[in-house]
């Protein structure tokens, strides 16, 4: 049997995200409530500040990347990236 092929596995784990995407979506406020602690502590120890460009790779449901966003400011970016 053959191996499937890179293409086949990221396909198939975007369907699966896809597929469970409603369930997110139904608890994102709760999510973002929770998880607000840990989105700061992140952004704090990575020392972020205001002008910096960051790439924020599988970034999921996103809420760590629009906290720095706040945190570079207009005079930085963000720039997240997620399978799905």
């Amino acid at each position: 049997m053959a191996s499937p092929s890179p293409e086949q596995i990221i396909e198939s784990q975007r369907q699966d995200w896809n597929r469970v995407a409603g369930g997110w979506e139904r608890w994102d406020r709760f999510f973002g409530e929770q998880m607000a602690f840990l989105n700061h502590r992140l952004v704090g120890d990575a020392r972020l500040r205001a002008g910096l460009r960051v790439l924020d790779l599988g970034s999921g449901t996103g809420y760590p990347a629009l906290l720095t966003a706040q945190t570079v400011g207009a005079s930085g970016s963000v720039i997240g990236i997620d399978l799905v």
